[in-house]
């Protein structure tokens, strides 16, 4: 019985490989292709690395093509550019009781003082937040006016309060997340929490449904994606 059981695991695993294998021959569907070309190409041009693309999440890429589409300076979107992508890459390892931590903070209260900001919950922020404002700060370090650092800051510090809240603004990106919603439902799956699949996933879940194919290969195959396999 145990054998069998085994037997049936290997063929399992191999029909998916398979089938996922085959879906790498297709290119998946314009609206996800045109999106990543477009991404690429904004970064390139700020001359931001784009190797680590696919592992942002859906929200991330949405927040990155605000960040492409500002009206901002080069220099200003390669700063957040760069920081968006690391933070979620590499996030920061600095723990705020740390000499490095005591001193970003003392930074960022400066900063809020400056501008006459403040904000119940800073003891609560981790180093990549911390950071985070810190650079919004210094972006607007030469503005004539405080409002701009001012909002800006509190838009984030808003953003913090509400984790849950997820608000994609991108067509693009809300259309291919109704899309795997839509696709995963049809197979009898649970989509992901909005927003939360990363870039990678999205380009391999629209590979497969655009390659079509039997609905156990296709349900199969993007339980493989998903990870629920």
């Amino acid at each position: 019985m145990k054998r069998a059981s085994t037997l049936s695991a290997v063929i399992f695993a191999s029909v998916t490989a398979a089938f996922l294998t085959s879906t790498s021959a297709f290119a998946a569907p314009p609206e996800y292709t045109q999106m990543r070309d477009s991404v690429n190409a904004g970064l390139v041009a700020l001359h931001v690395k784009t190797d680590d693309l696919g592992k942002l999440t859906m929200v991330e890429i949405d927040q990155l093509t605000g960040i492409l589409d500002s009206q901002e300076s080069a220099a200003s979107k390669n700063e957040q550019a760069t920081h968006l992508i690391d933070a979620s890459v590499h996030p920061s390892r600095v723990a705020m009781n740390s000499a490095e931590g005591i001193a970003m903070m003392t930074e960022l209260k400066a900063d809020m003082k400056r501008v006459k900001l403040t904000y119940a919950g800073l003891d609560k922020l981790n180093a990549d937040q911390v950071q985070h404002l810190l650079d919004v700060f210094h972006r607007h370090k030469k503005d004539n006016t405080l409002e701009k650092p001012k909002q800006a800051a509190e838009a984030i510090f808003a953003s913090f309060d509400t984790p849950g809240s997820v608000v994609l603004t991108n067509p693009g990106v809300i259309q291919l997340e109704k899309e795997i919603d839509s696709k995963l439902t049809d197979l009898g799956l649970t989509a992901p929490a909005l927003g939360s699949l990363s870039f990678d996933q999205v380009g391999k879940l629209t590979a497969i449904f655009d390659q079509g194919g039997a609905v156990a290969d296709q349900k199969t195959a993007a339980m493989q994606v998903l990870g629920s396999v």
